[in-house]
C-alpha cells in the first residue's frame, strides 16, 4: 500500500483525487430508500490520520442531502 509502482492508491474520500464522488453515492442511496448507517473507511498515505479522516467525514456530510419526497414538476404545481 503506498508504493509508487502500484497502479492505484488509498485516497480520502471526496477530495479531488477521488475517482469515487461522495455526492453521488450519497444521492443512490437516497434514491434507493436507504436510510442505514454509512461507514468509510479512511487509508490515505499521502494525508496525516487524524487530518484525513476529518476531511473525509466532512465531505461525506457535505454530499449528504435530505431525500426529496417529489419530483422536480410536483413541487413546481405545489
Amino acid at each position: 500500500m503506498g508504493h509508487p509502482s502500484n497502479g492505484w492508491n488509498f485516497v480520502t474520500a471526496g477530495t479531488a483525487r477521488d475517482a469515487n464522488s461522495v455526492e453521488e453515492i450519497m444521492i443512490e442511496l437516497n434514491r434507493v430508500g436507504y436510510d442505514g448507517a454509512v461507514s468509510i473507511e479512511w487509508e490515505d498515505n499521502d494525508a496525516e490520520q487524524h487530518a484525513g479522516a476529518r476531511a473525509a467525514l466532512a465531505n461525506v456530510h457535505r454530499g449528504r442531502f435530505a431525500a426529496s419526497g417529489m419530483r422536480h414538476d410536483e413541487m413546481l404545481k405545489a
